[in-house]
């Protein structure tokens, strides 16, 4: 099961070290750059289970993005 992303502008939002807050970071940049590509053509449906199962996404949520190119899940990875 995923964990929820934190909404780091949010005035409640704090991470536990800068470590934590960089490997959310570069998540979130990972989740930019498939849901992109993927919109773009540049990756295969196959791609974008792998690398999005990889990042913590549930089957659900894998399957939103493949019916929707390009779109962000709105709580997921805020920065």
């Amino acid at each position: 099961m995923k964990l929820p992303m934190p909404d780091i502008t949010s005035p409640t939002s704090f991470f536990t070290d800068a470590e934590a807050f960089q490997v959310h970071r570069a998540d979130a940049t990972r989740y930019q750059l498939v849901i992109d590509a993927y919109a773009d053509g540049a990756l295969h449906e196959d791609n974008v289970w792998q690398a999005l199962a990889g990042l913590g996404f549930a089957v659900d949520e894998i399957e939103w993005h493949i019916n929707h190119p390009g779109k962000r899940m709105a709580h997921n990875f805020s920065l």
